[in-house]
C-alpha cells in the first residue's frame, strides 16, 4: 500500500501557519541573547588571549586590532572562505558528489521533495535498512530524523523536514558516533565527539516538563552548557518511543534519558574532546578534503565507531563539510582541560595572513 504514489502534496502534509506562540518567540529571543552574550565574551577573551584590542562596533559586530592589523568578527563568523565556498559547502547532495567522485567515504543518498517522495520510498527498499532524512538546508539538526525503519516514518519524517525546506536529502544510516573535527587552512585543530543530548529525572517531572526545566536553565545560569534549545520534534518522539516511555512519563530522580538522538542540540556535558585519539590517516583526510575544496576554516562532521582507526576499517563516512563552523563547540566540552582555544588560534592566523590596516 505504500508503494502507491503520492498525488498530491496536501496528503502528506498540512500547511504551517506563520504563527508562533508567544512562549516560542520568548525562547528564540532568550537563546539569541545568550548566543550574543557567548559569543561576545568569547571574542573577548581570545583578543586578550593574543594581546588584541577589540572594539564594539555595534549590532553583535566586533573590531579586532593588533599592531596596525586588524579583522571583524559577527557571532561565530569570521573574515575567512569566500561566498561561493560557503554555498558549495551548504549544498549537501553536490557535496557527496563531490568527494565520492574524488573516493572519499559517503553515505548513499539522494535528493527528493514531497511530490517526488516515491523516489525515496524506493530508496529506502534497496538500502534495505534505516535511513535518515532532513531538509537540504538544514541548520543546527533541524528537521533531521534518523534511524527511519518503516516507509510511513518515513513519510512523516519528510513531512516534518518539509518544514525547513522544499528540497529534501535520504541517506543510509550509518551506525556510530558524531564527531566534529575543526582544521584552519589544512592545519588540525581539535576533534569533539558529540554525543546525544539527555535529561535527568526528579521522580514528579514529566518528560515535556523536564525538556521546558531543562531550556530554562540553558539561559539562566551563569555557566553556559549550550547555545540552542532542545526541540520536541518528529526524533524527540521517535526516540522516546523506542525506549518505550512519552513524553507524560515521569523518570525517576537520576534517571537519565536519551531524548533525541541528533546531537545538535546537546550540551557541554555531552560534548567531549577527543584530539588525541584522531587516527593520523583520519587526520590526513580532512587536511585533504578542506585542501582540496578550499575550506580554510572547516568543520568536518564524520561518523564512525572509532576514531583511533581509519574509517576505511569502520565504514565510517564523512557526514558534512561545515564552513563558518560553529567554535563554541570546540570551547564547551564536558572536560575543561580539553578545550581548544580556537578563537585566539582563528584570530592570530586571520590577522597574520589577511591583515585589514584600520
Amino acid at each position: 500500500m505504500w508503494q502507491k504514489k503520492v498525488t498530491t502534496v496536501t496528503r502528506l502534509v498540512k500547511k504551517v501557519t506563520d504563527k508562533v506562540s508567544p512562549s516560542a518567540r520568548a525562547q528564540r529571543r532568550a537563546f539569541a541573547s545568550l548566543r550574543t552574550r557567548f559569543y561576545t565574551d568569547f571574542w573577548k577573551k581570545a583578543a586578550a588571549g593574543i594581546g588584541a584590542d577589540i572594539e564594539d562596533m555595534g549590532s553583535s559586530w566586533f573590531l579586532i586590532k593588533k599592531e596596525g592589523n586588524s579583522t571583524f568578527v559577527h557571532g561565530e563568523r569570521v573574515m575567512l572562505d569566500t561566498a561561493v565556498t560557503l554555498e558549495l559547502a551548504g549544498d549537501k547532495a553536490l557535496v557527496y558528489r563531490l568527494l565520492q567522485e574524488d573516493g572519499f567515504p559517503v553515505p548513499q543518498s539522494l535528493v527528493f521533495t514531497l511530490e517526488t517522495i516515491e523516489a525515496a520510498y524506493q530508496f529506502q527498499q534497496k538500502i534495505k535498512g534505516d535511513v535518515v532524512v532532513k531538509p537540504m538546508d538544514s541548520w543546527a539538526g533541524q528537521g533531521v530524523t534518523v534511524n527511519i525503519k518503516t516507509p510511513e516514518a518515513l513519510k512523516k519524517a519528510a513531512i516534518h523536514a518539509s518544514q525547513y525546506g522544499h528540497q529534501l536529502l535520504i541517506e543510509n544510516h550509518i551506525q556510530g558516533d558524531s564527531y566534529r573535527l575543526l582544521f584552519l587552512n589544512g592545519e588540525f585543530l581539535d576533534a569533539v565527539r558529540r554525543d546525544s543530548p539527555q535529561i535527568v529525572g526528579d521522580g514528579k517531572s514529566t518528560v515535556k516538563q523536564l525538556v521546558k526545566l531543562e531550556n530554562e536553565a540553558r539561559t539562566s545560569k551563569q555557566e553556559t552548557t549550550a547555545l540552542s534549545p532542545l526541540h520536541i520534534d518528529a526524533d524527540c518522539k521517535r526516540t522516546l518511543k523506542e525506549l518505550n516511555i512519552s513524553l507524560n512519563s515521569v523518570p525517576a530522580s537520576g534517571e537519565k534519558i536519551v531524548i533525541k538522538k541528533v546531537a545538535n542540540q546537546n550540551t557541554k556535558f555531552e560534548n567531549h574532546g577527543v584530539r588525541d585519539q584522531v587516527h593520523p590517516d583520519i587526520i590526513a583526510l580532512g587536511r585533504d578534503v578542506s585542501t582540496l575544496y578550499r575550506v580554510e576554516l572547516a568543520g568536518l562532521d564524520l561518523i564512525t565507531t572509532d576514531i583511533s582507526k581509519p574509517l576505511s576499517e569502520t565504514g565510517g563516512v564523512i557526514n558534512e563539510i561545515n564552513t563558518t563552523p560553529g567554535l563554541h563547540h570546540h570551547f564547551l566540552v564536558s572536560n575543561e582541560n580539553d578545550a581548544v582555544q580556537s578563537g585566539e588560534l582563528v584570530l592570530d592566523y586571520i590577522l597574520k595572513k589577511y591583515p585589514i590596516n584600520r
